[in-house]
């Protein structure tokens, strides 16, 4: 005999009876449904001509191909907005700011964790993930199906696309600086006086604070690729119940994160410790170049 329980779901693939994530996700019933806007398994996927700001909110898609476009383009461009505005303005010029959204960030950093939140914690939680400049808040799911694999690797996109923009424009005035003084670039970048060097340490500064404000955020993508759970003798990620484990992609992403998890989540608070360790060590912490560069860690 079944038994049918409210909260209750079933799989896609498999015949073994999961309790959902959320149980108003769920309708139960006999027919395992879902809620309008949540499908897939264990009702943690988006259902098809619906799009979700954050986890727990979905909303209708346009009709047209042109509403597809245009809404994707218009959340892309103001999730990359208010990520320019919290790095290159409020982190950049106030540090009670930083202070902020650092205490800010341990509280979404729970937030992330998969317990049975109520619904109205949704838009807090929207609020949360675009302070750990989570770049999945931009899904464009009206357009194409999203799982983790695109999430992962969009994080680190909107990453190395702020290094570039710290990068670019210092690199394009070293270039007309070695130019006009036919200087040798070592000479150029250890001049304290000059403009390429003052550029450089301020990009090696804003490299460094968004390296620290996105670390919450990919350290949790990271070890969430090596989270797997075993259902009727396939293995799913934890996180994503709709992304297979042992896939072609999913090894990809393990490799990548293997390598991430060594040289990022373990090397760079390392690499930062050890330096102002040895920097402390030869009295050499309020030197200009230092605060210059690395100042944001310990000097406010």
């Amino acid at each position: 005999m079944s038994v049918y329980m409210y909260g209750h779901c079933v799989c896609v693939h498999v015949f073994v009876y999961f309790q959902c994530y959320n149980h108003r996700w769920c309708t139960g019933g006999a027919n395992f449904t879902c809620q309008d806007g949540y499908s897939y398994n264990m009702c943690q996927g988006t259902a098809p001509d619906y799009f979700s700001l954050g986890n727990a909110v979905r909303f209708k898609c346009p009709t047209t191909s042109s509403g597809k476009w245009l809404l994707a383009l218009l959340i892309i461009f103001l999730v990359l907005l208010a990520f320019v505005v919290i790095n290159n303005y409020l982190v950049a010029n106030f540090d009670s700011m930083d202070i902020f959204l650092d205490s800010i960030q341990r509280l979404a950093i729970v937030s992330q964790f998969q317990l049975r939140w109520h619904d109205g914690f949704a838009w807090i939680f929207f609020i949360f993930d675009t302070v750990l400049l989570d770049a999945d808040l931009c899904r464009p799911e009206c357009l194409m199906r999203w799982s983790f694999n695109e999430s992962f690797w969009l994080q680190f996109g909107v990453l190395f696309l702020f290094i570039l923009q710290f990068w670019l424009p210092c690199l394009w005035t070293c270039v007309r600086e070695k130019r006009k003084h036919q200087r040798a670039w070592s000479e150029i970048i250890m001049d304290e006086n000059s403009t390429c060097a003052d550029d450089v340490h301020k990009s090696i500064q804003r490299t460094i604070d968004i390296l620290g404000m996105m670390y919450a955020g990919i350290a949790k993508n990271v070890f969430d690729v090596f989270n797997c759970r075993e259902i009727s003798g396939q293995r799913w990620l934890r996180t994503d119940p709709n992304f297979q484990c042992d896939s072609s992609q999913h090894t990809t992403l393990l490799v990548f994160s293997s390598l991430v998890l060594v040289f990022y989540i373990v090397g760079f608070p390392v690499a930062m410790g050890y330096v102002l360790w040895k920097k402390q060590k030869n009295s050499e912490i309020h030197g200009k170049r230092l605060l210059a560069t690395l100042g944001t860690l310990y000097d406010r």
